[in-house]
């Protein structure tokens, strides 16, 4: 059941504004004017979004995988822990199922998002779109940390790319699935995806990266457990 929240109102609120300040500035080439009715014509998708879903549609699985960029937040359990938001790039992102998301875990000098989810599981994955329409898309759920070696990370490695370097895929089970205006989000271009983490991981060998997560990934900021000494 999809549910209307508070931007479909706003976007009403909107075109009564334009109609009303229409009235008033009857010369076409008023700058106002042209502006406000460029922000008319985009109504209809307004008023569709702020909206939550029993399940990832088709539509919003196509708008998702056009996204160049998420972000993944978690927070331990502790008052005093520290929450963690992370920006993830590359093609990383998968839909598994309906309510089903994974993604690859790649080497880095943290591992928050695995320490807190070891702990208490709860993690939201952000879309935004950078370019046309304006959205943001959550997906609020429940991770898991998948570990290589895995009957159930063997079973969802092979819809990956191949990255050198993956340590974990993080399987999350959605709660909810919901949308929002993003009116404030800024426009940017994209240029391509950079190429030095594949390059440094392909710089070290095998024991080298073990050695680099035995050191950087054993445990979060707050003394949560990351990855075990084989990890």
């Amino acid at each position: 059941k999809v549910r209307s929240l508070r931007c479909a109102s706003f976007a009403a609120r909107r075109v009564k504004e334009f109609i009303s300040i229409r009235a008033g500035y009857n010369n076409q080439n008023d700058t106002r004017v042209g502006i406000l009715e460029q922000a008319a014509l985009t109504t209809d998708a307004e008023q569709t979004m702020g909206k939550s879903y029993e399940a990832i549609t088709p539509e919003l699985a196509t708008w998702i995988g056009q996204q160049k960029l998420f972000f993944v937040a978690t927070a331990p359990l502790a008052a005093e822990g520290l929450i963690n938001c992370s920006p993830k790039g590359m093609d990383s992102f998968r839909i598994v199922g309906p309510r089903e998301v994974a993604y690859l875990d790649l080497t880095g000098s943290g591992i928050e998002t695995i320490a807190h989810l070891r702990e208490n599981g709860r993690i939201v994955l952000t879309f935004c779109a950078f370019d046309g329409a304006p959205k943001i898309v959550r997906l609020h759920g429940n991770g898991q940390v998948l570990l290589p070696n895995t009957a159930e990370f063997d079973s969802l490695i092979t819809q990956f790319q191949d990255y050198r370097g993956t340590r974990s895929i993080i399987r999350a089970t959605l709660s909810r699935i919901s949308d929002s205006c993003g009116y404030s989000i800024p426009r940017f271009d994209y240029v391509g995806e950079r190429d030095t983490l594949v390059k440094w991981c392909a710089a070290k060998s095998d024991e080298e990266l073990t050695q680099y997560r035995q050191k950087k990934n054993a445990r979060s900021l707050d003394g949560l457990p990351g990855l075990n000494a084989e990890g």
